[in-house]
């Protein structure tokens, strides 16, 4: 199996940085090699963050050298050059481009090579050239907010095989016959395009800022549903991402020993408990296929699925139509975040407790994501009955956690002094209440990358 990594530079590219990471750990790279160039939007967070769990090596570019160009390649190229002592092949990569193997791995991908070339002339390859694929936008419009879901789970579509920048290659080139000098990625082959074994995939429309070339790049001819081989591992790569960053924000915010009084109109909240479903029917997700769908009260199985339960602000405590409410499981699912649309599951809800927001009608409960327009619908119904898990059920760890964090009440004063108390992490929890906090009081807990996950910005 060869040592492979991918090579990168990246400044502000937060929005897609966290999923290019997981892609590029799915898809097997033995390292992730990442420059930042002093990014101002949590991108070295990301990088930090995401090193804790995977082989990452990550450097920051000279700001004494002005030019923008000759500083991201200096410092990619002084990177790859200290770390390819233990690396077989490197491949240069930008922020919205995938590397995307036809066989299940990059290491299957290097056997594939190999034995159409034959060991001798493999051997003797310095460079392997992979042709772009350029991918349009689906009709979607341009995402400009840093909470996405995957580029491979939103640009299935991609531009003729014929296209004229198709021609235009990335290359894996040997570790120990790198130079001073990158692979020059805008060096158009002379032959046709071939992904017989592998393709860049570049996400070139939604990464242009400026409308002509968004439009040139906008080219949804071709359905490409391969590309989502990977999406699943991926999820759950940039789940263990996002997380490490709450949990290095719930740490942080911990240390801070804050014993002012409460201000006299913070008032506790009183959370209630509900399974979505009747006595008839629940909401579960199963297991094995991570599918959320009804179970009837005597098919359930606990083995197998799990009730999805809602948490939300006492119906009782507040002359409102409208709660604070929060999603989750039962038992632990054997997953680390709860997949409620896998298509396209933001990066924000790669967590096991999501904030919503819950309306109650006389005919059921409607359920809607926070900053979301649309409400929840799933097998096309979208109020749902609510019935009270019984008192005597065990407490699980989610609303255990939602209620200590809620004890004294919502707002960051009130969720600092119940953290202080906490003797154990809650990072998913921290992340779903904060989500329901205003703006400003958000502000006060999270760091500018996770406000800006977790909160729609006024402005």
């Amino acid at each position: 199996m060869p040592r492979t990594a991918a090579l990168l530079c990246v400044q502000n590219a937060a929005s897609s940085l966290g999923w290019w990471i997981a892609h590029h750990v799915a898809v097997g790279f033995s390292t992730l090699l990442i420059c930042d160039d002093h990014s101002t939007d949590g991108s070295w967070d990301i990088i930090t963050q995401a090193a804790q769990h995977y082989d990452i090596r990550y450097s920051r570019t000279d700001t004494t050298v002005t030019d923008e160009y000759t500083r991201r390649q200096a410092a990619m190229i002084s990177l790859a050059h200290q770390e390819r002592a233990d690396l077989e092949w490197i491949l240069p990569l930008s922020p919205d481009e995938y590397m995307m193997p036809e066989a299940d791995s990059v290491s299957a991908f290097f056997d594939a090579v190999q034995q159409h070339l034959g060991t001798e002339r493999f051997n003797a390859t310095t460079a392997i050239p992979l042709n772009w694929c350029l991918c349009g936008m689906n009709g979607l419009p341009s995402f400009e907010t840093l909470d996405q879901p995957s580029p491979r789970a939103l640009y299935t579509r991609h531009a003729p095989h014929d296209f004229p920048d198709h021609r235009i290659t990335r290359s894996f080139v040997r570790a120990h016959d790198l130079t001073e000098q990158l692979p020059d990625p805008f060096v158009r082959c002379s032959s046709a395009p071939d992904w017989t074994f592998g393709r860049i995939i570049h996400d070139a429309a939604a990464s242009s800022p400026h409308s002509a070339a968004r439009a040139y790049y906008d080219r949804n001819d071709v359905l490409y549903q391969d590309g989502r081989r990977f999406l699943h591992a991926s999820q759950e790569h940039a789940a263990t991402i996002f997380q490490t960053v709450l949990l290095h924000q719930t740490r942080q915010l911990r240390q801070q020993n804050d014993t002012a009084p409460l201000e006299d109109k913070t008032a506790p909240l009183t959370l209630e408990q509900h399974y979505i479903g009747s006595l008839e029917r629940f909401l579960v997700i199963e297991h094995h296929t991570q599918r959320v769908r009804w179970q009837s009260r005597t098919a359930y199985n606990a083995d197998h699925e799990t009730h999805l339960c809602l948490a939300s602000t006492d119906a009782a405590a507040a002359d409102k139509k409208t709660h604070n409410a929060w999603l989750y499981t039962e038992n632990p699912l054997p997953l680390s975040y709860l997949p409620l649309n896998a298509e396209a599951q933001r990066f924000s809800h790669l967590s096991d407790i999501i904030p919503l927001t819950v309306t109650r009608h006389s005919d059921g409960a409607e359920l809607a994501l926070i900053h979301e327009p649309e409400t929840i619908t799933l097998h096309g119904q979208n109020l749902f009955p609510l019935l009270p898990v019984p008192h005597n059920t065990p407490e699980n760890a989610p609303f255990r956690a939602l209620q200590h964090l809620t004890q004294h009440g919502l707002s960051a004063h009130a969720v600092q002094k119940a953290l202080n108390s906490m003797t154990w992490n809650a990072p998913s929890a921290l992340a779903a209440i904060c989500a329901h906090l205003p703006y400003e009081e958000a502000s006060q807990l999270l760091s500018p990358l996770l406000r800006r996950l977790l909160q729609k910005d006024p402005a």
